[in-house]
C-alpha cells in the first residue's frame, strides 16, 4: 500500500470517527438527564468506570483550557468528547456512551470542576 493510500485510509477512519461522534452527541443530547442516568445505571461497573474516568479527564482539560467557561459549556464539550471516545472504542462501551451514558457522566464531571 502506498503512502498516499495509507493517508487516504487514515483520513476515512478519522472522518468516520468524527461522524460517529457527532451522531452520538446529537443522540445523547436528545436524552434527558434522568434517561441518561438510567442508561448509565444499566451497564456494568467496569464500563461505567471507564465512561466516568474519560468524562472526568475531559472536564478537567476543558476547565484548564477555558477558565472563563461555565457548567453548561463544559457539559456540551465533555459530551462531544465522550461521544468521540465512544465512537473510537465501539463495542458495549461505545454503545453505552452513545446511548446517553456520556451525557450523565458529563454532568457529574462538570459539576465537580464547575461547582458553582
Amino acid at each position: 500500500m502506498s503512502f498516499e493510500d495509507k493517508l487516504r485510509s487514515a483520513g476515512r477512519t478519522v472522518n468516520d470517527a468524527v461522524n460517529n461522534a457527532v451522531n452520538g452527541f446529537e443522540n445523547g443530547l436528545s436524552h434527558t438527564f434522568e434517561e441518561s442516568e438510567n442508561i448509565l445505571n444499566g451497564i456494568t461497573d467496569d464500563i461505567r468506570e471507564k465512561i466516568s474516568e474519560n468524562a472526568d479527564g475531559l472536564a478537567v482539560m476543558f476547565r484548564n483550557s477555558h477558565p472563563e467557561a461555565d457548567f453548561d459549556e463544559c457539559v456540551a464539550m465533555v459530551t462531544v468528547g465522550a461521544a468521540a471516545y465512544g465512537a473510537s472504542v465501539g463495542g458495549p462501551l461505545g454503545a453505552a456512551i452513545n446511548a446517553g451514558g456520556g451525557v450523565h457522566a458529563a454532568h457529574i464531571a462538570c459539576r465537580r470542576v464547575f461547582p458553582g
